[in-house]
């Protein structure tokens, strides 16, 4: 399992915020259209994303910021401060001196560990 955040707290900057849109466009495009981005389709398929202002969840193998690269570059837009706003759950975990999550439900309770209805279950998010 990885995941990666788009523009999320701690990191969160005002220049990431501006292309929220090409993130969006991007997430479209890597999920519906990966050879756009040379992308297969299996590895498209195996990640996932429930809101495009979340992120991108993925199992096994895949090629997201090789992906969000080549979109940026095919975008006019290599500035490393925009390769930056994607980054993986990895960063923020070790930001909080936490271990990577394995899988989903780990990093949601990891994160978010306030939940008074089902302790010990995935939040919902927002509450």
């Amino acid at each position: 399992f990885k995941s990666y955040l788009f523009n999320s707290f701690p990191f969160r900057t005002e220049k990431c915020t501006a292309i929220f849109p090409q993130f969006a466009e991007f997430v479209a495009h890597y999920m519906s259209a990966p050879s756009l981005l040379n992308v297969t389709k299996e590895r498209s398929h195996a990640c996932g994303s429930p809101d495009p202002g979340s992120g991108i969840y993925c199992h096994g193998e895949e090629d997201v910021m090789q992906a969000w690269t080549r979109f940026l570059d095919l975008n006019n837009s290599t500035d490393p401060a925009n390769v930056e706003c994607l980054f993986s759950s990895a960063k923020l975990a070790s930001h909080d001196n936490l271990p990577a999550p394995p899988g989903y439900a780990e990093f949601m309770i990891s994160f978010f560990p306030k939940n008074d209805l089902f302790p010990g279950k995935v939040p919902d998010a927002p509450p």
